[in-house]
């Protein structure tokens, strides 16, 4: 069984010119570029544009990041909404979550079109640092900053002239440095805050009841339709500041939970069929080739596009070309079933036909497929694999669980290095061209890291600014653990079969007798993310395990 599956990296309530778009048109997506200081808000004019404050830069971008323009501001310019063709920015040009009420604050209104600066409302009611504004029905209301040990928030109503109407107590407990993001949806305020945990607060339209969630909102909530909003995420480093947005909906229970947004596709030809994530394709599954006698994956991509497995076939002068037919991409191979050796092409897997037509929905899809392992003229057995794909914010999960049998005669899997799962990374991330592999054990590279057992195993690098690689996770309810064949030129495989070969232990053999199943399952996160995030695998692990 194949199956690619989300990694939620993790929350406990986890799960982007011309005409006009529909606000179903905003979906997850990446600002372009790297800015000097953290995000601080965002907003869009609910039909083609979204605008990102950036702390000392205001950024206008279209749907799907692209920078259509930028403008240095005052620091500290924070949380922002979009009004009647201008955008509007909660600004503080004093001192933040001052007891004494130190803040300098104002509301800075822009061209939405050319982010020309227009006007300048003075907000000295916002006494402690104004942070973020939200509009709703004739009024405006600014959030801001409060000084450690309160447990009560305030907002501050203005009219449309800004003219000051009323401070509300906002009966929330306590939040880190206040509120530092707001916006009105579905008859409510929405506010968020900075905290460990990171705290989401939702109040009714008179701001008198609150309710209170462990959920990051913290640098920016943005309503799109019926319970749907994008969410602020970023990353700061020494190489710069990025942003991007992720859906989520409401939930009774979460508060809100972020959701996969693409739909899984498929496009099938005679002899493959492609998989795509919204319009990015991001695997090949090559079902019937005439040189390599087994099916594999090829090209496979992150999320944003960057390939993570080596071209095949090789290209000259910019790939190694050793084993080119037997490291395709990712696969599953044996080098000794019942003797013959599946892994170097000299016996064949041949595809019988689809147990399960391909079929796709938003953030998930599947198909199932069987195999007859063929050597001599004579069948070994058969394998069953289902192939699932979901979708999750830093990648996808593929996990490959095969089915073995025979109705003919017990067949037995032999004991060498070249078994199990197999992937050949990109070449730039190998470690020879400064890639890393490490391990759940905390090994690096193929000293440490051949031959031990692990949980998992990685192996990535930088490619285009971004942090990306592949993961292989063996299933827990194997016969074995796996072993990991990991070589610093590029090649990892988890292979629960070599005992002797990797420990010069007595040499095994796993024999299924007639009639009965083997199985095995195995988990590939393929994640690509911004320089300076991090990915939790050990988290994603467990995600895989308690699929």
């Amino acid at each position: 069984m194949i199956r690619f599956v989300p990694v939620l990296l993790l929350m406990a309530c986890s799960v982007q010119a011309g005409e006009p778009h529909p606000l179903s048109e905003f979906r997850s997506v990446r600002c372009e570029g790297s800015y000097p200081h953290h995000l601080q808000g965002v907003c869009t004019d609910e039909r083609e544009t979204i605008f990102w404050s950036f702390t000392t830069q205001l950024v206008k971008t279209g749907l799907t990041g692209t920078v259509l323009k930028q403008v240095p501001v005052a620091n500290h310019h924070g949380d922002l909404c979009y009004q009647d063709g201008k955008v509007y920015v909660a600004v503080n040009l004093g001192k933040f979550n001052d007891p004494q009420g130190n803040a300098d604050s104002w509301v800075y209104v822009y061209n939405a079109n050319d982010l020309s600066l227009l006007a300048k409302h003075n907000t000295p009611q916002v006494t402690h640092g104004a942070g973020g504004i939200a509009f709703h029905g004739d009024k405006f209301l600014v959030v801001g900053g409060l000084p450690a040990g309160m447990d009560e928030n305030y907002t501050y109503e203005y009219d449309q002239d800004f003219t000051f109407v009323q401070k509300h107590v906002l009966p929330s407990g306590h939040t880190l440095m206040g509120i530092q993001t707001a916006t009105f949806a579905d008859g409510h305020w929405w506010f968020g805050c900075y905290g460990e945990p990171k705290i989401l607060l939702k109040a009714d339209e008179s701001l008198a009841k609150v309710q209170r969630y462990e959920f990051d909102c913290s640098l920016g909530i943005v309503p799109i339709r019926n319970g749907r909003f994008l969410v602020g995420r970023g990353t700061s480093s020494k190489e710069g500041c990025t942003g991007r947005l992720v859906l989520a909906d409401a939930d009774e229970k979460c508060g809100l939970i972020v959701r996969p947004s693409a739909t899984v596709g498929f496009r099938q030809s005679e002899n493959s069929i492609e998989i795509l994530v919204g319009d990015q394709p991001v695997a090949e599954y090559i079902f019937r080739d005439d040189e390599i006698l087994r099916p594999y994956f090829r090209h496979l991509r992150t999320l944003s596009g960057v390939q993570v497995t080596r071209n095949h076939p090789p290209v000259k002068g910019q790939d190694r070309d050793d084993h080119a037919t037997m490291h395709p991409g990712l696969w599953v191979a044996f080098g000794d079933l019942n003797g013959a050796d599946f892994w170097r092409n000299r016996a064949q897997v041949r595809h019988i036909g689809f147990v399960e037509t391909p079929h796709g929905d938003v953030g998930s899809g599947a198909f199932a497929v069987r195999n007859a392992y063929e050597a001599d003229g004579r069948a070994i057995c058969t394998e069953d694999c289902e192939i699932t794909i979901s979708v999750q914010p830093a990648g996808y999960l593929l996990t490959w669980e095969s089915t073995f049998r025979s109705d003919q005669d017990a067949f037995t899997f032999g004991d060498q290095e070249e078994m199990g799962l197999g992937v050949r990374v990109a070449t730039p991330l190998s470690v020879v061209k400064g890639g890393q592999i490490t391990d759940s054990e905390g090994r690096k590279n193929e000293p440490q890291v051949w031959g031990r057992q692990a949980a998992w195993c990685q192996y990535g690098g930088t490619i285009d600014g971004q942090q990306v690689g592949v993961v292989l996770m063996p299933d827990v309810q194997n016969f074995r653990r796996s072993w990991f064949h990991a070589r610093d030129y590029g090649v990892l495989v988890a292979n629960p079969f070599g005992q002797n070969a990797f420990t010069k232990g007595e040499k095994s053999k796993v024999m299924v007798q007639k009639g009965e199943t083997f199985r095995l399952g195995f988990g590939v996160l393929i994640y690509g993310i911004p320089f300076g995030e991090a990915v939790d695998i050990a988290a994603a692990y467990r995600a895989y395990l308690e699929k």
